[in-house]
């Protein structure tokens, strides 16, 4: 599982397929449900910090963005404004709040 964990972080790394994100995404959710002392050692707070900066690039705007009408940026020809808000919201705010239970409020 610790394999199948690293390799769902670096999906998440990646903007190349929206719905192997939401799947990736709802992996760690569900991870998050297993209590911490039930889980591999690697499955706790280490994975979580590489998930948070993965989550962080997820909620970010492409690269070379400008505005939605121009539709310009790396993801433009993919992305629409409501999906890129709903991937958001929905997905990617369940998973923000689940990385925030892991590693704490004093983090940030």
């Amino acid at each position: 599982s610790v394999a199948l964990a690293e390799m769902l972080v670096e999906c998440l790394n990646s903007r190349r397929d929206a719905f192997a994100t939401e799947q990736a995404a709802e992996y760690f959710c569900m991870l998050n449900t297993v209590p911490k002392v039930s889980r591999h050692a690697s499955l706790q707070e280490a994975a979580f910090e590489a998930l948070l900066k993965a989550t962080l690039r997820q909620v970010a705007y492409p690269n070379g963005f400008v505005d939605w009408e121009d539709d310009i940026g790396e993801a433009a020809d993919d992305e629409d404004e409501d999906s890129f808000h709903r991937f958001r919201e929905q997905v990617m705010a369940d998973l923000f709040g689940n990385v925030c239970a892991v590693l704490g409020a004093g983090r940030f």
